[in-house]
Formats: structure tokens, sequence, C-alpha cells
């Protein structure tokens, strides 16, 4: 079977970032399940260069007897998002490791040599037939500023500084000058520029460097402008990476003023919890793991595309432009999702428990965001039930790390539980980082 693979059906991970945690994910059965549940959730995985080199989860998923890793890297399940080098190639898996041996020496020791040799192999290969997803280090890096200038701004603002500052006004200093020069400054360069001797027992430095990794996190599919996806989990640093990249008018002023910091946050929209859309009687479902441990990837990709999770994927993809567009879809949205549910359950991939009970009413509830200035009540996440297993919680106008400081931790807790079990999808909005109004 011949599987198309567009970019708005793909999801890129943040969760499987090299710096993410992976207590959920502890063994390697556990990363093979991850990547079999995956391919229900989408057409494909893309993983950027330096993750799928160095995160510890593939080293790990590479040594499954039978798992599914290399064959998802052959088909294209997994595909590379590669950076361009200085001619506008994509940089090859082994020299994105040769440019970060000069960085990280201690990192590049703990890839395998014959893991890297097959990976680039592998990606080399499928490239010659569908070129991969490729970025430049100078958009990046324009994201990477800034957001750490608005970081550093809402430190300031809220008085949050270390009791000593001066090496923190210095790294303030060279980001707005690379800011304006449009002069790339990467978290490498301020490591080697400004860390001091003493870093590791001094508080301005772990200050500083916490801020800088935040902002670090999650800048490459910033440049994609909204047409690929990302996932995050609950436990996920997910700070100012905003969604919803086809807002406009009130909505997109509304989207800059939930991220106003400083004592300027009481002037932010008013978030309120609260349900809206339709209800629909459905069965309560659970995924199948002992079926789909059992299938090969090829036939469990055969089985979503049977069940036409592509219908699934777009009308995802479509809900998540903006609020306006998740309001207006939420009922063929909901629709298309139970459907999709009940295809996998002929097929065995799920398991329905229909027959010995009566059918559950699950309803499609959307968190509300009021924005009382501008008159307007808009949407900012679409909530799905726990009883959907192939389904997201969908977001956008902002991020589940401003979802809860809008809510605080009571509220929060009823639509995002601590739970790295649960998706949440949205599709970046790199505009935002130039609407939020100064604290």
């Amino acid at each position: 079977m011949i599987i198309e693979r567009p970019m708005e059906h793909s999801i890129m991970p943040m969760f499987l970032q090299a710096h993410a945690a992976e207590e959920d994910l502890q063994s390697p059965a556990d990363i093979d399940m991850y990547m079999r549940v995956s391919a229900l959730h989408c057409q494909s995985l893309t993983i950027v260069d330096s993750d799928l080199n160095n995160a510890n989860i593939f080293h790990q998923a590479a040594k499954v007897e039978g798992g599914v890793f290399w064959t998802a890297l052959r088909t294209g399940f997994i595909r590379r998002a590669a950076r361009l080098d200085a001619a506008g190639s994509p940089v090859t898996q082994a020299a994105v490791v040769e440019g970060f041996r000069r960085v990280s020496p201690e990192r590049v020791a703990k890839i395998e040599e014959g893991y890297l040799r097959l990976v680039d192999s592998v990606c080399q290969r499928n490239e010659h037939a569908s070129p991969p997803l490729t970025w430049s280090l100078t958009e990046v890096n324009k994201h990477f500023l800034r957001k750490l200038e608005t970081y550093v701004e809402h430190a300031v603002a809220n008085r949050s500084l270390p009791t000593d500052h001066a090496i923190f006004d210095q790294v303030w200093e060279a980001v707005r000058n690379h800011r304006r020069a449009g002069t790339p400054l990467s978290a490498a360069d301020i490591e080697a520029r400004f860390r001091p001797r003493d870093y590791e027992t001094s508080e301005e430095w772990n200050f500083i460097w916490r801020l800088v990794l935040d902002a670090q996190s999650g800048n490459v599919p910033l440049v994609y402008d909204g047409q690929l996806a990302i996932t995050t989990t609950p436990r996920s640093a997910d700070k100012f990476l905003p969604a919803g990249p086809t807002s406009a008018g009130v909505e997109r002023e509304v989207e800059a003023e939930l991220y106003r910091g400083g004592t300027k946050q009481k002037d932010r929209p008013k978030v309120t919890v609260g349900a809206a859309g339709g209800d629909r009687l459905a069965g309560r479902f659970v995924i199948n793991r002992e079926r789909l441990a059992a299938l090969r990837l090829e036939e469990i990709e055969e089985l979503r595309e049977e069940a036409l999770g592509a219908n699934y994927f777009q009308a995802r993809f479509d809900a998540t432009g903006s609020s306006t567009d998740m309001s207006e879809s939420a009922v063929p949205y909901s629709t298309t999702l139970f459907e999709y549910h009940e295809r996998l359950a002929r097929v065995g991939i799920l398991r329905t428990q229909r027959r010995e009970e009566a059918a559950v009413k699950e309803t499609l509830s959307r968190v509300v965001v009021t924005a009382e200035k501008y008159g307007r009540t808009l949407e900012l996440i679409m909530q799905t039930s726990t009883r959907l297993p192939v389904a997201e919680h969908n977001i956008v106008m902002c991020d589940s790390q401003t979802i809860r400081d809008l809510l605080g931790p009571t509220e929060a807790r009823k639509i995002l539980p601590d739970d790295n079990a649960l998706w949440m999808y949205r599709r970046p909005d790199c505009r935002v980082l130039e609407w939020i109004p100064s604290p």
C-alpha cells in the first residue's frame, strides 16, 4: 500500500525531544508501543535531525527485537526535519553529529556508531525519493531570540530576578542587540560567552540557563507557519508555543493579550471553564494493545488507512486553525472522530464494551475564554473524553502552561490532568510572538 503522508497529517511530538522527560517511557517495550499507538494518531511522526541522533528513547527503540523503529524509519512513518547548510542543502545525520561534537562531545559519545551509520544511510536513501522537511538555523534562531527576550522582559517586570544579576543584564543586552541586528545568537553561544566558572553553584546562572532552555524548546515547528502540528503532554514545557495560525481580527488581539506579563497581567482576558457542543451516543473504547503488539507497523498503517484515519486527521487540522474554526467545525469534527473510533473497533484495533453495558453519553466539551473588553467569547481548547483513546485535547490561542496560569491549578486540573497519556495537539502560531504586548 502506498501511503500519502502530507505535512497536515503529520505530528512533531515534543515529548520525544532529546531534552524531554522520559519517565513514562521507561522500557524499550514502552517506547515501541508508543510508536505503534502513534500510527493511529497520524500518518507520520516528524522528528528533528538532532533528536533522531541524540534521544535515548530512539537508541532503545532501535534495539527492540521485533520492534517497529527501523520499519518506521524505512517506510517514512518517521520523517526527518533536516537543517539546511549554507548552500541550502539538507545536512546529513552524520554531519549534524560532527557539528554537535564541538559543543557537547560527552553527549555525542553516547551515540553508537552503528546506530548513527544506519540512521544516516536510511534517511539518505529515503530522501532521494522524497525530500525531508527542512528548516534553517537563521529562522529557528529568530524564534529563539524572540522567546528569550519575552522571558527576560517578563522576569524583569515580575521582579523575579536573582539578587545578583550582572550576568543577566549582559545576556539581556546581547539578546536585544542580536535581535535588532538580525544576527544569530544560540544557546551554545550564550553558554560559551557568559557561563561563569562557578556555574554549578551560581543562583544567577541557573536562573538564566533555565530561561535559555525554555526559550530553546519547540522552535523548529514554528518555522512551518502552522502547517506542521505538534503534540505535548501535561508535563511538557510548552510556554510561548501559541496556537491558531489562521486567527484574525479580534481573535489575534486576544491571543496576544493572553500572554501579557508583569503588572499588566490583570488586563488579560478572563478565562472560564465551560462546556459547549453537542452530545452523541458512543461506546466506551480502549486500545487493544495485545493486537497492536502482534501486528507489524505496515499492518497497523493499513488498518488505519482502511478506517479512514485521514478523514479524522484533516478534520482535526481544520478545527485547530483558530478559535472560530474550532467552534464552527465542532459537529463535523466530533462526528468524524467517533466514526474513526467505530471503524478501528470493527477491525479489532479498539475494544468496545458496548455489548456489555448501555451506550455511554459522550460530550465533546470546549473551554471558552471570555474576552470581556471585546465583547466576544472565544474558545480555547477542545477537550475529548478519556473514553476516546485515539483523540487529543486540541488547543488554540495559547499553550497548556498559560492555560494553567490563567485558570489556576484547581480549575486547570479539571481539563488538563497530570497524565502523560494525554496528548495535546496544536498548530503553532509564530505570529503571536511578535504581537505580545510589552509587560
